[in-house]
C-alpha cells in the first residue's frame, strides 16, 4: 500500500450502461494491483463491459508521433471532457483538476477484449508511451459518484459507453510504425507481379488514414473520401491470401508423413534457402492484406456505433466481430500452415544414382531446416490479456490517442 504522504491519481471504473454492482469496498486508497483485481472480478460479475480510466501526469518525455492527435471537439475528446466536467461538479475526488492536462490509461478487461478480439491490440512487448515510474506506479483513488435513490450506496461505475467505444476504436486504428513497416515489405519482395499487388494495397493506406482520421474527429465518414475503391482492393488481396492458404493447405496434405524429400518441398513452396522467396513474399502481403482489412472493419463498426449513440459499444462489438470473424480464420489458418511447414524433417531428394551427400546439399538442407524450424518461431501462442489505451490530454481539450496494446 502507498505511504499517506502519497499524492493517489484518481480512477474511473466506467461501464457500457447503468448496472447493479457488486456490494465491494473501494474506500480509501489501493495499488495498481489491487485495481487490477477489482477490474477483473467486476468484468466477471457485473451485466455489462467495463473498464478503469487512470489519471497520470503527462511523461516529461513523450512521443506523439506514435499517436493519433483528435481536436477539441471529436467525440472522444468530448466525452473525456463531460466526464471531468461531471466528476469536478459532483466535487468527488480532490485531485481531479489535474485531469485537464494529463495521461489517461484506459484498460479494458480481457473478458471485454473477447467481444472485439484482441489481434487488434498491439502484443505486450510494446512498451507504454510514459515511464514505468510514471505511468502505472503509485496509489489509486476510485472516484464514487454519489447515489440518486435514498438510501443507496455510491456506485462505483459511471456509465461510459460513448467513451469507451470512441476510445477502443481509435486505439486499435492506430498502428505504430505502419508506413515503415510497409515500406519495409516493398525492400523484401522481389516478384516483379507481387510489387504490383503490393503497390494496390499501399495506395489503400492513405484512403483508409484519411477515413479514419475523418471518421474519428469529425464523427462520419463523407462519400468523397474514396474509401470505397480501397475496400474493393483490400477484399481482392484478402480473397487472393485465401486462395493460396488453400494450396498451401493442400501441398501439405498431399506430402507422406513428416519427412519430406528437399526437392518436393521445393517444388510446392520454393527455396526456403532464400528468405525472399515467393512464400515469404506471399506471407507478408497476407499480413498487410490482413492488417489493412482489420482498419476497415474498425472504421465501420465505429460509424455503426456512432449511428446508435443508445447502445454504441454494443453495435461496435457486433459489426466487429461480424466482420473479423473470416479474418481470425485465415490467420488461424496461416498459423497451422507455418506450424505443419515447422514440423517438417526434410529429406535428401533420392534418385537412383544417390548414394551419398555432396557437402553443398547437406549445407542446403541444414539451412531449410533451420529456416522451416524459424516459421514456427514466428508463431504467437494464444493468450487472454487485458488491452490499454493511452490518451494525452492537452489543455485545450485536444487529445493524442496511442495504439492499443496488451498489459
Amino acid at each position: 500500500m502507498a505511504e499517506k504522504d502519497e499524492q493517489a491519481v484518481p480512477a474511473w471504473i466506467l461501464a457500457t450502461d447503468d448496472v447493479a454492482m457488486p456490494p465491494v469496498n473501494v474506500d480509501g486508497r489501493m495499488t495498481p494491483q489491487r485495481l487490477e483485481e477489482l477490474r477483473s472480478a467486476l468484468a466477471a460479475f457485473v451485466d455489462a463491459p467495463i473498464a478503469t480510466l487512470e489519471v497520470r501526469p503527462l511523461p516529461t518525455s513523450l512521443d506523439y508521433s506514435r499517436g493519433t492527435p483528435l481536436g477539441s471537439a471529436s467525440p472522444l475528446a468530448q466525452q473525456l471532457t463531460e466526464l471531468i466536467d461531471r466528476t469536478v461538479q459532483a466535487g468527488v475526488s480532490a485531485g481531479i483538476e489535474s485531469a485537464q492536462k494529463a495521461l489517461f490509461r484506459m484498460v479494458i478487461p480481457a473478458r471485454v477484449v473477447d467481444q472485439f478480439g484482441a489481434g487488434f491490440a498491439e502484443p505486450a512487448s510494446v512498451p507504454d508511451v510514459g515511464d514505468e515510474s510514471e505511468s502505472s506506479a503509485g496509489a489509486v483513488e476510485v472516484i464514487k459518484f454519489a447515489a440518486t435513490a435514498v438510501g443507496v450506496p455510491p456506485n462505483i461505475s459511471t456509465a461510459a459507453a460513448q467513451l469507451i467505444t470512441m476510445a477502443v476504436a481509435a486505439g486499435i486504428s492506430t498502428y505504430t510504425g505502419q508506413r515503415r513497416e510497409v515500406l519495409d515489405l516493398l525492400e523484401k519482395i522481389q516478384q516483379d507481379n507481387l510489387k504490383a499487388e503490393w503497390f494496390d494495397l499501399n495506395g489503400c493506406r492513405s484512403a483508409i488514414d484519411r477515413a479514419a482520421a475523418v471518421l474519428l474527429d469529425e464523427g462520419q465518414i463523407g462519400e468523397t473520401l474514396g474509401l470505397g475503391p480501397a475496400v474493393h482492393t483490400v477484399d481482392k488481396a484478402v480473397a487472393r491470401t485465401e486462395g493460396r492458404l488453400a494450396e498451401w493447405q493442400q501441398a501439405l496434405d498431399g506430402f507422406q508423413g513428416r519427412r519430406v524429400e528437399l526437392g518436393n518441398l521445393e517444388r510446392r513452396f520454393g527455396n526456403f534457402d532464400d528468405a525472399q522467396n515467393e512464400f515469404h513474399s506471399h506471407l507478408r502481403l497476407a499480413a498487410l492484406a490482413i492488417k489493412l482489412k482489420r482498419r476497415i472493419e474498425v472504421l465501420q463498426a465505429t460509424q455503426h456505433a456512432q449511428l446508435n449513440p443508445g447502445n454504441s459499444f454494443e453495435s461496435f462489438t457486433k459489426v466487429l466481430n461480424a466482420g473479423s470473424e473470416r479474418l481470425n480464420q485465415l490467420e488461424s489458418g496461416i498459423n497451422d500452415v507455418l506450424r505443419r511447414l515447422s514440423t517438417i524433417e526434410v529429406d535428401r531428394s533420392k534418385g537412383l544414382r544417390d548414394f551419398a551427400f555432396s557437402a553443398g546439399e547437406v549445407d542446403k538442407m541444414l539451412r531449410t531446416t533451420y529456416r522451416l524450424r524459424e516459421l514456427g518461431e514466428r508463431l504467437k501462442p494464444d493468450s487472454r490479456a487485458d488491452v490499454a489505451i493511452e490518451i494525452a490530454r492537452s489543455s485545450d481539450g485536444s487529445v493524442v490517442v496511442f495504439p492499443a496494446a496488451q498489459t
